[in-house]
């Protein structure tokens, strides 16, 4: 019986700690607007050599998409948001540089002017991209506010500079711009969550489309209409380009955010089925054991009330038994589940190993579960006819 009842209070526990832990998903904020963004994949095919035209490609791509009825705005990144993009090192401007081991690194990833607008991320300081930032241009990146606070704690970014040493990533995109070349900060934004919806926002540096172009692309389009009305305004778009170009995928920023929650959820679920189930099972074992425990004592109990012992005296002594092997079963579920906890906290971002609150609640459904099993058995102890427990001596 006390392991059933440990049993019962580690997976209660392991339920309450999954549902505080997607309690504490989604309350955390993205840094982004979910709402009516859908994003679209387009991997153009290596035939799109030239990436000076694939970049003046997507340009007309977009403002083709930007056109079309149902459409509010429309941008492009290489990663979306709780993606983690390339961690590649930089050096800061007028700073020595450091050794390889030494040397800071940050998120960098591609963007378009339009693309922060989109999934409404204000603006600290600055300005964003502009379609005047070409090959052509001078270097600007864009960076965010976690980069900001760890590399000009006490000063202003906004005109210091950042060297890359990435020109190429594969067959996939390629720097437009002269070999070492130092890009002006011209704007910081705020934190847009790029690891998962609990991890602190990595520093992070952003490039704009038209400097460092990429064949594959994000179209992230945000509007008033339906997600199939936005997914057929990229495509009527791109067929006036090239009718031959597939879309790779499209899925709403909402599902985006419901991915990152997916597995808590369904590991709560679970938990949950199996909490109950054992808890039930608990709640009836803890019944049976008291109601043989009853009938087996009925002489006893008679003897108890005829020298004067009074109903409430044979209910406690019923539910005092019944509470011990709660307990006893409590106390050892509890130290099960601090074990159940470390491994749903490394299985699962978000869950706290020792939260005291799940423990309680967790505890405190078991004991009432107990009470509850053995209010009966203790109301039929109390209704003894001690005469008939005596002749039945």
């Amino acid at each position: 019986m006390v392991a059933e009842v440990g049993l019962a209070v580690m997976l209660l526990v392991g339920a309450a700690l999954l549902a505080r832990g997607f309690q504490h998903l989604v309350e955390q904020d993205p840094g982004f607007r979910a709402s009516r963004v859908v994003a679209v994949n387009l991997e153009l095919p290596y035939s799109y050599s030239d990436f000076r035209k694939i970049a003046d490609f997507y340009s007309q791509l977009l403002s083709a998409i930007r056109s079309q009825p149902g459409v509010a705005g429309a941008g492009a990144t290489t990663f979306l948001p709780l993606d983690a993009a390339w961690r590649l090192p930089f050096v800061v401007g007028g700073r020595p540089r450091p050794s390889a081991s030494d040397m800071p690194q940050a998120q960098q990833q591609v963007v378009d002017e339009d693309y922060f607008r989109t999934i409404g991320v204000p603006l600290l300081k600055g300005r964003f991209f502009d379609p005047r930032d070409t090959a052509d241009a001078p270097g600007v990146v864009l960076i965010n506010e976690a980069l900001a606070r760890r590399e000009w704690p006490d000063g202003d970014p906004l005109g210091e500079t950042v060297t890359t040493f990435v020109r190429f990533v594969g067959p996939m995109g390629t720097m437009l711009m002269p070999p070492m070349t130092k890009f002006q900060i011209v704007g910081v934004i705020s934190n847009v969550k790029n690891q998962s919806l609990v991890r602190e926002t990595e520093p992070a540096i952003y490039f704009t489309y038209r400097q460092f172009s990429f064949r594959g692309l994000h179209l992230v389009v945000q509007g008033p209409a339906d997600q199939a009305q936005l997914v057929s305004a990229v495509r009527t778009a791109l067929a006036r380009l090239d009718p031959n170009l597939p879309l790779a995928s499209a899925r709403t920023l909402q599902q985006v955010i419901g991915t990152a929650t997916d597995r808590p959820r369904a590991l709560m679920l679970l938990m949950g089925i199996f909490a109950s189930m054992a808890l039930v099972l608990a709640g009836l074992g803890i019944y049976s054991v008291l109601s043989f425990g009853v009938s087996q004592r009925r002489q006893e109990l008679s003897v108890r009330m005829a020298l004067g012992a009074q109903p409430r005296d044979l209910v406690w002594l019923v539910v005092r038994q019944g509470m011990m092997l709660t307990i006893a079963g409590a106390a050892a579920g509890a130290a099960g589940a601090l074990a159940l906890g470390r491994t749903l906290a490394s299985l699962v971002e978000g869950v706290s190993t020792l939260d005291v609150t799940a423990f309680v609640a967790a505890i405190s459904v078991a004991l009432v579960t107990a009470v509850a099993a053995c209010l009966l058995p203790a109301r039929r102890a109390a209704a003894l006819d001690p005469i008939e427990g005596l002749r039945a001596q």
